[in-house]
């Protein structure tokens, strides 16, 4: 038994618009989130002197991210994983966006340690 089924191509550009601005917006977030990511590792001297620690103290900060992700990636990612993707998104990019300006504004380790690892649990979220 056959049928024939035909597919159409969206009536409007509007439909195929919404798409590309939804591609262009996930393209963005993840240039932005891979960015947050792996910056600081191109800072670290100015982040040493800056703070008054060693590189490699500065450099316990790239560690705390990956830890943290490591870790709390897998759970986090099935803990949220019945929320409406949407919403979810935009949790993650306000976390994001909260968690750099607490790190660009971080007057010690310790605040830059928290900015850094706010990001690092919502990272596997994002793309879980």
């Amino acid at each position: 038994m056959s049928s024939v089924t035909s597919v159409h191509a969206p009536s409007s550009g509007t439909k195929s618009a919404g798409h590309g601005l939804a591609v262009l917006l996930l393209a963005i977030s993840a240039f932005v989130i891979v960015t947050t990511e792996f910056i600081i590792v191109g800072l670290l001297p100015s982040l040493s002197r800056d703070l008054g620690i060693s590189i490699s103290a500065a450099g316990q900060l790239v560690t705390l991210f990956a830890f943290t992700v490591m870790l709390f990636g897998p759970v986090l990612t099935a803990m949220l994983s019945h929320f409406e993707r949407k919403r979810l998104f935009v949790v993650i990019l306000l976390i994001f966006a909260a968690s750099n300006a607490l790190a660009a504004a971080a007057p010690d380790i310790w605040v830059l340690g928290l900015g850094r690892f706010l990001p690092a649990l919502a990272l596997p979220v994002f793309w879980g």
